[in-house]
């Protein structure tokens, strides 16, 4: 789990529950405590992310899940094998942390994606990832 906007300088206390899909809660982890003077804290999520496509292969809609460690201008468009470009999924600025990104396997002009494999260009910055998706009917 990648935690973000952490402050150098600063000291972390960390403890976790998990919940089960039977709806059963874990008891408290040990606790464990990040010193700010840790080297290389702040490198370790310095770079955008964006997560596989769920779910893969997709019918109906797939999921993104992006982390920005700062605040940064997205840009994520959908391509075919061929190279053209059929949905402009995200565009714009958006602020640090975690959030989900839906798309509704529509095109631009809003018809469904014909079954076959489909290329996912995110650029958050400076930063690049290709994610590859399989629509099925």
């Amino acid at each position: 789990m990648p935690v973000v906007g952490l402050t150098p300088g600063v000291g972390y206390f960390f403890a976790l529950r998990t919940l089960d899909n039977g709806g059963n809660w874990s008891p408290v982890s040990d606790i464990a405590y990040l010193p700010s003077d840790v080297a290389g804290l702040f490198s370790i999520f310095a770079a955008p992310q964006f997560s596989a496509p769920r779910p893969n292969p997709a019918r109906g809609g797939a999921n993104f899940s992006v982390t920005l460690p700062a605040p940064e201008w997205m840009r994520v468009e959908a391509f075919d094998v061929v190279g053209r470009k059929v949905r402009t999924i995200a565009m714009g600025q958006y602020s640090a942390g975690n959030f989900a990104l839906k798309w509704d396997l529509h095109d631009d002009a809003g018809r469904s994606l014909e079954p076959g494999a489909y290329i996912v260009r995110s650029q958050m910055g400076d930063t690049v990832i290709l994610r590859r998706l399989t629509v099925v009917h």
